[in-house]
């Protein structure tokens, strides 16, 4: 026994910790290499990652007058919890029914894109246009238009029309598909002048925003059903238990489109 503790202790007695160092820097080139990949890595990840923003609002959920009140009664109690009214706006709120109507109004099945410094970022408040679809006619969907603005009331409108695509009526949202060959499309219009033709079919209005000459943008019509499921992540909540104030929360990259949505969503109900 004595003999077998003595051979552990003599093992463990050879550990050359200096030599173990020495070995681990002599492969420095090796581990500098990895540390510098992977900042670059982490670095290249970090700056094409988009913002997210959440945004939040308040709505004020006014109850009828208390069916018991009169006018020998002084005070009135509710014992904790949300009214039937709350309630009901609530469900309301979350529903999709709901979230259709606020796309429609908004016009939020259309996107709009400009290039960013690595990608293609939500340009949804920052064009210098507006795009109203003629709900009554077919747009195509999913195909990339590019709006290069030439000057103050002119615009050049130009993409890659697919030997097949859907069209879908925002208004009956009914779907078909068309052919009408393969074609590539480039034409100058003015702001405010009706763009008809078998796959778009809008009018591109000026607003406040400024322009740029030469600069570009993207616009695409998304399919109805798709453009509604995006906001599914809409939070509605009581601000507190019992409370008549409702609380809405969206997160997304683009604030100004947060905004309008939650508006447009109080708006709605």
């Amino acid at each position: 026994m004595a003999h077998e503790e003595d051979h552990i202790s003599d093992v463990g007695s050879t550990f050359d910790f200096k030599g173990f160092v020495l070995k681990v820097i002599s492969y420095w080139k090796l581990i500098l290499f990895s540390i510098t990949v992977s900042l670059a890595v982490a670095y290249y990840n970090n700056v094409r990652k988009l913002p997210v923003y959440r945004l939040e609002n308040l709505i004020s959920i006014k109850d009828d007058q208390n069916p018991f009140f009169t006018s020998n009664t002084s005070l009135t109690f509710n014992w904790g919890g949300t009214s039937d009214k709350v309630n009901t706006a609530i469900t309301i709120l979350g529903s999709r029914t709901h979230n259709e109507e606020v796309v429609e109004r908004l016009g939020f099945y259309i996107d709009y894109k400009e290039d960013g410094e690595y990608q293609r970022v939500d340009a949804y408040g920052s064009t210098p246009f507006e795009v109203i679809a003629d709900t009554s006619k077919f747009q195509a969907i999913g195909i990339d238009y590019t709006i290069q603005i030439v000057d103050d009331e002119h615009f050049n409108i130009s993409a890659a029309i697919p030997n097949n695509f859907t069209v879908q009526s925002y208004g009956s949202k009914e779907k078909e598909g068309r052919n009408i060959g393969e074609t590539a499309f480039n034409k100058q219009f003015q702001f405010g002048e009706k763009i008809n033709t078998p796959f778009l079919n809008a009018v591109i209005a000026r607003n406040d925003n400024a322009l740029q000459q030469g600069k570009k943008f993207y616009i695409s019509f998304l399919n109805f059903d798709s453009a509604v499921s995006r906001y599914k992540n809409v939070a509605v909540k009581p601000e507190s238990n019992g409370a008549s104030v409702l609380q809405l929360a969206q997160t997304g990259n683009n604030k100004a489109r947060i905004v309008d949505y939650l508006n447009g969503s109080v708006k709605v109900l």
